[in-house]
């Protein structure tokens, strides 16, 4: 039931240069590393890729493939669950998100335990 409902996704559009889908957009940076470390795991976990800035640059959006940055106006949308794991495959979002849980500290999330009996 709750896979079908819709979530917030913030899209960034493919690259306007290389025509790349691994695009992300800069956003705030917290206070403190262990917010830092969950926002970025969060973001990861929903698909997007994000990098963090003091101030958020005018060239708010970046292709992690070839460097280039642009000025976008990226917004919330409610996507389907489906939509957006089309977007996380795009974006290689879960093999960053894995690589994520295995740096992070802490208590192991079922993910990771799952994923270490497999491997």
């Amino acid at each position: 039931m709750f896979e079908r409902m819709p979530a917030i996704y913030y899209y960034v559009p493919p690259c306007p240069v290389c025509g790349s889908r691994k695009t992300g957009r800069y956003v705030r940076q917290p206070l403190t590393t262990g917010d830092m470390l969950y926002v970025e795991r969060e973001s990861l976990r929903n698909g997007e890729l994000v990098r963090f800035a003091v101030h958020i640059p005018e060239k708010n959006a970046y292709c992690d493939d070839c460097g280039h940055e642009w000025e976008c106006r990226i917004r919330a949308r409610l996507m389907p669950r489906e939509k957006i794991m089309e977007e996380q495959t795009a974006r290689d979002s879960a093999a960053r998100y894995a690589a994520c849980l295995d740096k992070s500290p802490g208590k192991k999330s079922l993910f990771r335990r799952i994923k270490g009996i497999l491997s």
